[in-house]
């Protein structure tokens, strides 16, 4: 997804060499496919949150991972993109796809992360799937838990 360290405000990619297989021991090397990955460290983006369903936003220090299905973002017909704010771990999530289709109303569930929310760099992207995992309810004591139940920012 990323390296351990990370420069702000640019990006920086790979090329990954991926494949699927359902055990690591039947992996075949030669069906290995290219996926562009980009990062980036983002220096306080504000994220929307809400605690026991008190709406806020918090400025929190982001890494935004992309990773395309192709070996360049002009040639991918997919990405995914992760947020991993700091001392918060995984909070968001899109898929995006070539003139793909919504899997459902996403306007509840994907609250705006401007400039981030932007389409990706290929033609025709459209956000299939999102999710967002700042919906924070009490934990044990001392800690938080993520809510299990939907987001409906306005």
């Amino acid at each position: 997804m990323f390296p351990p360290t990370l420069a702000t405000g640019a990006w920086n990619g790979q090329i990954a060499m991926i494949g699927q297989a359902a055990k690591a021991t039947t992996c075949n090397p030669t069906n290995l496919s290219p996926a562009y990955t980009q990062y980036r460290l983002v220096e306080n983006l504000t994220m929307p949150f809400m605690f026991h369903g008190s709406k806020t936003t918090l400025r929190v220090r982001v890494i935004i991972s992309e990773h395309y299905n192709g070996s360049s973002k002009a040639s991918a017909k997919m990405l995914v993109r992760f947020y991993f704010a700091e001392g918060w771990g995984k909070v968001k999530y899109e898929r995006w796809d070539k003139n793909g289709t919504p899997s459902r109303d996403l306007t509840g569930e994907c609250p705006s992360t401007a400039p981030w929310d932007s389409a990706p760099a290929f033609a025709g992207a459209v956000m299939t799937d999102c999710r967002t995992w700042t919906n924070i309810i009490n934990g044990e004591p001392g800690t938080w838990a993520y809510s299990s139940y939907g987001w409906t920012w306005p």
